[in-house]
């Protein structure tokens, strides 16, 4: 329950008899002012408005929490992918050039078309292993980019 106080007390006159007569503003003021020291419901709503804000913030915790748990998780899935395309090129590069040893020991006679397949095939798998590295680069960017805030209206 909301009160006002009122400037009523201006507008009377200062005799004492008005002054403490039944309708004065004194009386108007004094239960203005003592109104809430008999309100039952005030602590019952004082409770709840404290129970309230304590919910509030401890729903805030949660979220701030949860929100910086979902940042390291971004970056320590973005260090593992750095570390991933570190090593992912060089074996690239290796599967390519066993290929093309095998490309040219089978031109030459000494290696059968399995094996040649067999080394396309590998160097095929890493290709893949590759593209799909740089991929999961981008999409955990992407979800960092989430993490920090990033496209929320």
């Amino acid at each position: 329950m909301v009160t006002s106080l009122s400037g009523n007390l201006a507008t009377q006159t200062l005799i004492a008899g008005a002054l403490f007569g039944p309708g004065s503003a004194i009386w108007n003021v004094l239960g203005q002012l003592t109104q809430p020291l008999f309100n039952p419901a005030l602590p019952a709503e004082k409770r709840a408005a404290l129970a309230a804000f304590e919910a509030a913030a401890a729903n805030y915790q949660s979220v701030v929490l949860e929100s910086l748990r979902n940042v390291a998780d971004v970056l320590r899935a973005l260090e593992n992918d750095a570390q991933a395309l570190t090593a992912l090129p060089a074996a690239d590069a290796a599967a390519q050039g066993f290929l093309q040893s095998v490309q040219r020991q089978y031109a030459l006679g000494a290696a059968s078309y399995v094996q040649q397949l067999i080394a396309q095939q590998a160097a095929q798998q890493t290709s893949i292993n590759l593209i799909a590295a740089q991929a999961q680069r981008l999409v955990d960017s992407a979800a960092l980019y989430q993490a920090m805030g990033g496209g929320v209206s």
